[in-house]
């Protein structure tokens, strides 16, 4: 669990930023595209996630 200051600041200081930059209005669709480091290996990813929950869709 997120405490709550924390999340609120998330949303404050970076992510409304960035909706607004990007102009990105409620329900609009975008791609995010993740850029890993230059050679990190699939099996360093799944070493590095593995413990995420992940959240059905």
């Amino acid at each position: 669990m997120v405490p709550a200051t924390q999340n609120s600041l998330e949303g404050s200081r970076y992510r409304r930023p960035w909706y607004t930059a990007n102009r990105v209005l409620d329900k609009d669709k975008f791609w995010v595209n993740v850029v890993l480091p230059a050679g990190i290996t699939d099996q360093e990813i799944a070493e590095k996630t593995q413990a995420f929950v992940k959240c059905p869709a």
